[in-house]
């Protein structure tokens, strides 16, 4: 219920990069509303009216357990992911190829930040197509290899090298790749 986006989207934008705790506290006490703020990253979900009794004891058991279990993500260590020359800096929306900055569009970086976030795994076209363009164009995979070949293309000018970052996979979907 925040202006521009709220809370959930928040939470799923933070994921992306963080695995900092986090309390979700809200007026929203539908019992959804609770689920969905769990499952997209929050850590405990503390609704209106409360008692600052209650949040101190919540904050300690999150800071708790976060301490004891600790994540051996890549991710959660560092906002930055590295293959080769080029890094992505999650937290910023930022690439780099070297040390010159690659300018991606809005699309061209959400393409890449999916394909970051599963380094060394393919991901399906539909899944690439669902989240970056929506779910209505899952099955335009057109959209997707002028995509690829666009982002290919500006790695190419500005690195000058043939290397191939992302790995087609004919049928299946795309792969960034660490062996670059």
């Amino acid at each position: 219920m925040m202006p521009g986006q709220d809370g959930f989207e928040v939470m799923e934008n933070l994921r992306k990069f963080s695995n900092v705790p986090v309390i979700m506290l809200t007026a929203r006490s539908n019992p959804k509303d609770k689920v969905q703020g769990l499952n997209v990253g929050a850590d405990d979900y503390l609704t209106k009216p409360f008692s600052l009794d209650e949040l101190f004891a919540r904050v300690n058991a999150v800071l708790r357990r976060s301490q004891s279990n600790p994540v051996n993500s890549a991710i959660a260590n560092s906002p930055v992911v590295r293959t080769g020359k080029l890094a992505m800096d999650l937290g910023s929306k930022r690439c780099w190829l070297g040390e010159e900055e690659l300018k991606l569009t809005q699309t061209e970086y959400a393409v890449m930040e999916i394909l970051a976030l599963n380094l060394d795994k393919i991901v399906p076209h539909k899944t690439l197509l669902s989240k970056v363009w929506g779910p209505q164009y899952q099955d335009d995979v057109e959209y997707l290899r002028v995509g690829i070949a666009r982002i290919r293309r500006k790695i190419k000018d500005l690195a000058g090298e043939e290397k191939e970052y992302i790995v087609t996979y004919p049928g299946l979907g795309y792969m960034l790749s660490s062996q670059s």
